[in-house]
């Protein structure tokens, strides 16, 4: 409408209301007595219908059938001799009756029956006088007018009127009120224009009220004109947003034109209040079809930021608030936000198009920085709907693989709506237990950051409810998924252990699985339990009673499986009892050390006969004495009662005991570097092997130490370690000490020894590997330049004896080494047929064996986290190998794959790799009189370098897994021959820069959970990111001998 036009229907509606104005009270009541016989005969004309208009502040009375008044009424009139004068008779009669602004608000309120009607025994109301006029049809139209001018004149005055005491009447409400859900319109065309004038000369209160009701007023033919209106008043006032899309909603208005009406409202979503938002969203969503539903999601999508600043739109006028306003505005806002995510649920619930279309626009957002708390919000409301949990959760698996959807943007997400998204714990709960049963790494990471997350965001009672879901999982059997609730319940403990305590009785429930899990699982368990009952400030003495019941009975049962159980639960309550502790300093309470070093005790005594379980104890107190730091008291007690006696056990002195000559098997000591010292020393390891065969029979077998012999060692520097500040001089003499081995023609003998004497050479080989892996793993950390070559040369005799390994291991078949691993359930593992491949004849032939060999272990590496590569670069190999071979005839030689022996040999820790920051070693000899005899040179070279690579690459297979599958890690490098591909440069860009390495690598990697983790217990107990970084730290020192390795080859060699 014009604007000319709105003001001069505003100047008449003025005068015309000024006009109408009477003096209120008494008088006016006379005036109007005295009007005259017109205004009576009109009223008269309502009276004989059976309608009686009260003038003393009582209630219109109706002494008839509100229909049969309708129909009287409307034949009286057109049968009046004026009419239709008669018409504005009566409607000038109603307009002086309702100039009191009590009679007024009579008319618009129900009539009454007459006491004395025959019609009823008692008094019921009807509808208002005003009501019941409007369904007269000759009436209707022109009291309608006289209504609606109303409205402008009581907006002048208060719009509250009392009518009975303590009552307050909205009459602009009630005026409008009068006219929904009439029965039949007459004149609609003329209600819309009136309507029209009176929104531009009424309160922005009275036009919210006109708005709301006009859907129902107008009929459904008169929609799409009425809808024009409502757009172009929407465009005009944003303070009108509201009603006017409430409106909108319940009118048919045609595609197009709601298409246009959508755009407009879309393109005010920066700008609009947040008060409105609900209804804003209502619209859009419930006005979509099928064609435009994704074009008008993915514009709310981009429009709706939901994120931190999504609570306050209007943040100049926050600044200008108060404290308490702010407090007030922050509530408001919550439950805007609130209000929001409701209308997309039902919206979505109820139009299948909306909640296709909310998935499509998430799916297509591919790039990374455009991903929006609203997305993770949004598909936790889907997950609720019982048609769209699959397309959803397969959906989130997608974003998850592509590294969209990230661990900062869930912590984003619950951290700045928290209270909003408690409203949909079901569904986050269930899409978390979907997504933690997956087999990929990152999916299940991502349902561990839900849980932790919501954890910390939720009440007490979703607390609880993720506790149990948690529990659950650990019940299920399923390996992936125990490892990844223990794993989230650990972190939980570690980051909120008050709270967790109040837990502490659900968690104490996953005991009755013990028996379903690995002795790593249950590793972890004890951890959280002791934590719980030892280290948190609340109450945990029940807890630590039941503790102590429990591992007691594990260490006096028979059974190895448990005492090896009760073993890790004693070392875990070690653990515990400084957990948390900035100093060391304050002694234990007397009581629980006493209750301490009564299990530790218990625990040694129990496994005195038990050798398995002492290596197992040995390795357990090792490893949390240098992850952890254990109380000084307790650490003291280890070092002197369970340490002292390695060297009675195993320790001799070369000089004083001579080596028998009776022996069935010829002895000799061998793989000595200090072989000038007086004093020299050794580690009896073939004459203990040969007692334990001659006392096979007996109990009590000295032999039977060995199986301890590296666990012993690995306690006994951990020790040295800790309390000489990282330096092992006192036990510097075990580097370079001789073995008690067998003589270097027992192997080319081997075939005529009895099956019984071939197994103890076999035992004695793997004995010394293990023993010279824990020497590399202790002393590779020293600075000292000596140690470092003896290190060095340590690797060489590793190499050396898994080559004479490969030649002899075939000599006794389904041969099984003695056990070096002892965290396993079944400390019997299985080996796997060993591969015997014969080798080549020479010439051409044996290079071509040769090359076959090594593609054969090259697939295999591919598919087994234990293998190693089988085929060794022999650019030095030791003379007694030569003269091993030389006595062979070539039809005889074997070689064995010790891939498959792989979980037989200690695991190296990550401290080994430091090595490779050795340079080159000038070591000097010198004759009896000190002078110098000769110099060498002694460095990493390439068959050490290779070992190491080999380690190093079965480790990050193990631990390094990519997000989408099993593949092989970012350092598998394939050293053959002639070959060596190896972007030095990328890794060394990346070792330079750890952070970047970190932020850009390892969100798409997580710990393995194959269950191939047999020797790779140690690196299971760190996280993936402190395992890249370790290794990172390494990278510099490593590319520098790869860039060797390539240059060597490049020169022409």
């Amino acid at each position: 409408m014009a604007k000319g036009k709105r003001s001069r229907t505003l100047s008449e509606t003025e005068n015309s209301a000024i006009k109408r104005k009477r003096p209120s009270g008494d008088n006016h009541i006379v005036d109007h007595q005295g009007e005259g016989e017109t205004s009576t005969s009109a009223l008269e004309v309502l009276k004989q219908a059976g309608l009686h208009l009260d003038v003393n502040n009582q209630p219109n009375e109706l002494d008839v059938d509100p229909v049969i008044f309708q129909k009287t009424l409307s034949d009286n009139l057109r049968r009046h001799i004026s009419y239709p004068d008669v018409v504005d008779e009566v409607i000038s009669a109603l307009s002086n009756h309702i100039e009191d602004p009590k009679r007024f608000c009579w008319s618009l309120m129900p009539t009454v029956e007459l006491s004395d009607s025959e019609l009823v025994s008692k008094k019921e109301s009807h509808d208002s006088a005003v009501r019941l006029l409007l369904g007269v049809e000759c009436l209707q139209a022109k009291l309608i007018n006289l209504l609606l001018e109303k409205l402008p004149e009581i907006s002048t005055q208060d719009d509250e009127y009392s009518v009975v005491e303590g009552q307050t009447i909205n009459m602009a409400r009630l005026i409008i009120s009068q006219m929904r859900w009439l029965d039949r319109l007459v004149d609609s065309k003329q209600l819309i224009g009136k309507l029209d004038e009176i929104l531009s000369v009424t309160p922005l209160e009275v036009q919210r009220e006109i708005i709301t009701c006009v859907p129902e007023i107008l009929e459904d033919q008169d929609h799409p004109e009425i809808a024009k209106l409502l757009s172009e008043l929407l465009n005009q006032s944003g303070e009108l947003t509201v009603p006017i899309l409430d409106s909108l909603t319940n009118l048919n208005i045609p595609p197009d034109l709601l298409s246009d009406i959508r755009q407009s409202v879309t393109n005010t979503l920066d700008s609009v209040e947040l008060d409105d938002l609900p209804v804003i969203v209502k619209f859009l969503l419930q006005s979509v079809s099928k064609e435009d539903a994704p074009d008008v999601v993915q514009d709310l999508r981009m429009k709706l930021e939901f994120d931190p600043n999504f609570q306050d739109f209007s943040s100049q006028r926050s600044r200008r608030l108060s404290q308490t306003s702010r407090v007030d505005h922050s509530v408001k806002s919550r439950d805007s936000i609130t209000l929001t995510l409701d209308t997309i649920k039902s919206t979505s619930r109820f139009q299948k198009i909306v909640a296709d279309a909310w998935i499509k626009a998430i799916e297509n957002a591919n790039n990374r920085d455009n991903q929006k708390a609203l997305d993770i919000v949004v598909m936790f409301i889907l997950h609720g709907l019982p048609s769209k949990k699959k397309p959803v959760e397969s959906l989130l698996r997608n974003k998850i693989r592509a590294g969209l959807f990230t661990g900062d943007l869930l912590m984003s997400t619950f951290s700045h709506h928290s209270q909003v998204l408690q409203e949909y714990f079901p569904s986050i709960l269930a899409l978390s237990e979907v997504l933690l049963r997956s087999a990929e790494m990152t999916i299940s990471c991502f349902a561990s950051a839900i849980y932790q997350q919501a954890f910390k965001a939720f009440d007490s009672y979703c607390q609880q409810e993720i506790i149990g879901s948690l529990v659950t999982h650990i019940g299920s059997g399923s390996d992936l998924e125990i490892d990844s609730s223990l794993d989230i319940l650990s972190s939980l403990i570690h980051t909120n252990v008050d709270k967790m305590t109040t837990y502490a009785v659900f968690i104490k429930g996953v005991l009755d699985y013990l028996d379903n899990l690995s002795f790593g699982q249950i590793r972890k368990l004890y951890t959280m339990l002791s934590i719980l009952a030892f280290a948190s400030n609340q109450e945990g003495g029940l807890l630590q009673d039941d503790m102590h019941i429990i591992i007691r009975k594990q260490l006096s049962n028979n059974a190895t499986k448990y005492k090896q159980m009760g073993i890790i639960g004693t070392i875990a309550i070690v653990k515990a009892l400084n957990y948390g502790k900035e100093s060391s300093d304050e002694p234990l309470n007397s009581d629980v050390y006493k209750q301490v070093i009564n299990l530790l005790q218990l625990a040694q005594q129990c496994c005195s006969k038990m050798p398995e379980a002492t290596a197992l104890f040995m390795d357990e107190t090792a490893d949390v004495i240098k992850t952890s730091s254990i109380h000084p008291q307790v650490e003291n007690w280890i070092n002197e009662n369970v340490t002292a006696d390695f060297q009675d056990k195993f320790v001799i002195d070369v000089d004083a005991q001579p080596l028998p000559k009776d022996s069935p098997i010829s002895l000799s000591l061998q793989y000595a570097l200090d072989v000038d010292n007086e004093g020299a020393i050794g580690i009896s390891i073939l004459p203990l092997l040969l007692e334990h065969q001659q006392n096979a029979t007996k109990t009590d077998s000295k032999s039977c130490s060995l199986m301890s012999l590296a666990s012993h060692f690995r306690l006994l520097r951990t020790c040295e370690l800790k309390q000489n500040n990282g330096r092992l001089e006192g036990i510097d003499a075990l580097l370079g000490c001789s073995l008690i081995f067998c003589h270097d023609d027992v192997y080319s003998k081997l075939s005529s020894f009895s099956l019984s004497e071939k197994e103890t050479v076999l035992n004695s080989l793997f004995i010394a590997i293990n023993w010279f892996r824990e020497l590399v793993s202790g002393f590779a950390s020293q600075s000292d330049a000596e140690m470092k070559a003896k290190v060095i040369k340590r690797l060489q005799n590793i190499i050396d004896i898994q080559d004479i390994l490969k030649s002899t291991l075939s000599c006794v078949p389904n041969y099984v080494p003695p056990v070096s691993t002892f965290d396993s359930v079944d400390s019997t593992l299985k080996v796997l047929a060993a591969t015997v491949q014969p080798k080549g004849k020479g010439g051409k032939h044996k290079k071509k064996g040769e090359s076959s060999k090594a593609v054969a272990a090259d697939h295999a590496c591919a598919n087994d986290d234990t293998c190693i590569i089988t085929q060794q670069c022999n650019n030095e190999t030791i003379d007694k190998t030569q003269d091993l071979k030389k006595t062979q005839s070539k039809e005889e030689q074997q070689s064995v794959d010790l891939s498959t022996y792989q979980p037989y040999f200690r695991e190296l820790d990550l401290d080994v790799f430091t090595i490779l920051d050795t340079s080159s070693i000038i070591e000097t000899s010198h004759d009896t009189e000190e002078n110098t005899i000769g110099k060498e040179t002694i460095k990493i070279e390439p068959p050490q370098l290779k070992f190491l690579l080999d380690d190093l690459s079965r480790k990050l297979d193990h631990c390094l897994v990519p997000s989408i599958s099993k593949k092989r890690s970012f350092l598998k490098v394939s050293l053959c021959c002639s070959t060596v591909q190896f972007d030095c440069l990328k890794i060394a860009c990346f070792a330079i820069d750890t952070d970047r390495f970190i932020t850009f690598y390892i969100p798409y990697l997580q710990i393995g959970k194959s269950t191939k983790n047999a020797g790779f217990s140690q690196i299971d107990q760190l996280s993936s990111k402190t395992v890249a970084g370790r290794i990172l730290q390494f990278l510099p020192s490593l590319c520098q001998h790869l860039d060797e390795v390539t240059s060597f080859f490049q020169v022409g060699h």
